[in-house]
């Protein structure tokens, strides 16, 4: 998880500081959107395995990132 959330923040890093250098990445912007996505995803599934039953428990902060 923590691999493709560095990853993920890496792309996102790069693509602000190319708005604050001026330019307008907007394909990039976009292609980043899916992968990113994708990582919440897999980084939500992955923490109802590792909290079991308790992940799908209404209140705990990962049912609500997994509802979401």
């Amino acid at each position: 998880m923590a691999q493709r959330v560095a990853a993920s923040q890496a792309m996102l890093e790069l693509l602000a500081w190319r708005l604050g250098q001026g330019e307008s990445p907007v394909a990039e912007i976009w292609h980043d959107e899916e992968p990113g996505t994708q990582t919440m995803a897999f980084c939500a599934s992955e923490a109802v395995q590792i909290f079991g039953g308790a992940g799908f428990m209404r209140g705990i902060k990962v049912e609500r990132i997994y509802a979401k």
